[in-house]
């Protein structure tokens, strides 16, 4: 696959003194709380309510709000959630395995609007017949949207789960927004 991804993947570790900072980005309905260490985001969690927020914020004992992601993200994010933009730029912390790093750089290669399989994808990086370890990473991607986890399907073109949001029907939504953009 030649799509070339704005995305830099930064596989620093977390350390104890590390400091977050999180903002909401909020178009329409939807809500992708996006959280920092420095200019890396480390998650994104889309929310709902403020439980959704206060579920992610348990996860960090020193965490600020701030108006606006670095970036320039918050006003990418709500480019995107408008339908008005196919990809992002900024440095996303991914920490796992090499299996699973391969899998999300393949993945970062599939083109706005574009659907794969959990198989092909895992051909992608290099390991086919792994569809279902595919499926382990996707569940485990800390930071949906940005790491575009919604374009993967199940072989039988069925939607599939989705571990972010309100599960398949946010999944639903987001391949909406993309097929019905015409960028």
């Amino acid at each position: 696959m030649s799509v070339s991804s704005g995305i830099i993947i930064s596989r620093t570790a977390a350390v104890p003194e590390e400091r977050y900072s999180y903002c909401l980005v909020t178009v329409g309905g939807m809500a992708v709380m996006v959280v920092y260490a420095g200019r890396v985001i480390v998650r994104t969690a889309i929310v709902y309510d403020t439980a959704g927020v206060q579920a992610v914020l348990s996860a960090y004992s020193d965490i600020v709000r701030v108006d606006h992601a670095p970036d320039e993200l918050h006003l990418q994010l709500s480019e995107y959630l408008s339908g008005r933009k196919t990809e992002f730029f900024c440095t996303v912390r991914v920490s796992g395995s090499n299996f699973m790093v391969e899998v999300i750089k393949s993945l970062l290669q599939v083109p706005y609007g574009q659907r794969v399989t959990y198989g092909q994808l895992a051909a992608y990086a290099g390991c086919p017949g792994a569809a279902r370890a595919v499926g382990t990473v996707m569940r485990k991607n800390t930071c949906p949207i940005i790491i575009p986890c919604h374009r993967v399907l199940s072989a039988g073109g069925g939607v599939g789960h989705y571990s972010a949001g309100e599960g398949s029907d946010t999944k639903r939504f987001l391949l909406a927004l993309e097929s019905r953009a015409g960028l």
